[in-house]
């Protein structure tokens, strides 16, 4: 029969008692464990069940009372898991294992990168975004999936997505293009909780330097709107005069000029802003626009076929050179030199700051120069009869 214990130390919750079993003396150590509970383990050597008391004692006393039912390899573990976190002092080993958790949890609920794209792109277009905005989303994407689309979307890390960027060598307009959509992407991912973080808030946005804004000489849009094809006349006009973009203008019905008003409604279907806006006819405008009051359908022809007849007309009208963006840049420097009122010009530019005018639009003209643009009729008006409504 054995003898019942007979508790030789207690101390911080360890205890070290001895027993008899089977008429052989041991000692055994008492100990907390982690969590709820206690653990023990017995010695048939008085000394070293006492190191091992000593030692849970210590543990208990300077890391609390889990700590005594550490083994060696866990303590081990802990030592080396805090010599690593050195070199980041603000964290916490707990932090550090809490957020491995968290990743860990992710990347086994991560999908790759080709589904996330596929998904983003189905809920884009239920979401009603332009059929525009949809197909480059689509584009630059299927780019990216390419080097990335079997990885889970949850393992990509935020250099590897700056490396990419910069080995597509861009143009840094066009790269910082990317750089959006893919952030787009990134955030779909956090909101379906298939990733923690967004690794493209990490990748440095490349450096654009905007060149000053091209613009065209008020002769040359007077050879434009003269040689212009039937077609395409109201696209120049609704451009040089209205300052309306190029995609607004092809999605433009003639029910969206309101003659009587004096001005263009671009709807929010039709707006890159996804804004409703009205933009002034001025009497120009509406002088070449006149015989087309009765006109029915879409104002222009759209896609390559506008394309073909835009380029014919500038070579009818003898230009060789076409700066970027070339209507819209000049209609911003005209208007602003000619009226003077940068909001103004910003709220039928459909911005939201005239700072973009500044910084995208204008051109300096002189205000002489400047009339000259606003009094460009067709050659049956004199350039000072205003054409009444």
């Amino acid at each position: 029969m054995n003898d019942q214990p007979r508790r030789l130390k207690r101390v911080k919750g360890v205890s070290l008692f001895q027993v008899t079993i089977k008429g052989l003396r041991y000692w055994r150590v008492v100990s907390p464990k982690p969590g709820k509970g206690r653990t023990s383990r017995t010695f048939r050597d008085q000394i070293e069940a006492r190191n091992f008391y000593e030692q849970q004692v210590t543990l208990t006393r300077n890391l609390g009372r889990a700590a005594g039912g550490l083994s060696a390899r866990q303590r081990l573990d802990a030592i080396g898991a805090l010599e690593a976190l050195k070199a980041f002092p603000d964290v916490t080993l707990l932090s550090a294992v809490e957020f491995y958790a968290r990743h860990h949890v992710a990347l086994d609920q991560s999908v790759t990168v080709t589904k996330a794209i596929s998904k983003l792109l189905e809920a884009k277009q239920i979401d009603g975004l332009s059929k525009r905005y949809v197909e480059d989303l689509r584009h630059r994407l299927h780019r990216f999936s390419e080097d990335f689309g079997d990885r889970a979307i949850a393992d990509i890390s935020s250099p590897e997505v700056a490396d990419w960027l910069r080995a597509l060598r861009l143009s840094a307009a066009t790269r910082n293009t990317f750089h959006m959509r893919i952030s787009v992407l990134f955030a779909f991912a956090i909101e379906r909780r298939w990733t923690l973080s967004n690794p493209i808030t990490k990748a440095m946005r490349a450096k654009e330097i905007h060149p000053e804004p091209g613009i065209i000489s008020p002769e040359q849009f007077a050879a434009l709107l003269s040689n212009s094809h039937a077609e395409t006349r109201p696209y120049w006009v609704l451009g040089g005069f209205c300052g309306i973009r190029r995609a607004e203008i092809e999605r433009l019905d003639w029910r969206d000029i309101h003659w009587q008003g004096r001005e263009v409604e671009i709807n929010p279907a039709k707006a890159k802003t996804a804004s409703r806006r009205l933009v002034e006819l001025c009497d120009a405008a509406l002088s070449w626009l006149a015989p087309y009051r009765t006109s029915t359908g879409p104002v222009c022809p759209r896609g390559l076929h506008l394309h073909k007849r835009l380029v014919a007309d500038r070579v009818r009208a003898g230009i060789e050179s076409w700066p970027s963006n070339g209507l819209r840049h000049s209609y911003a420097s005209y208007h602003l030199a000619y009226h003077k009122d940068a909001p103004a010009l910003s709220l039928e530019m459909g911005h939201v700051s005239p700072n973009m005018v500044f910084k995208h639009y204008r051109q300096r003209v002189l205000p002489d120069i400047a009339n000259q643009w606003w009094s460009i009729y067709p050659v049956e008006f004199s350039n000072v009869v205003k054409i009444p409504v």
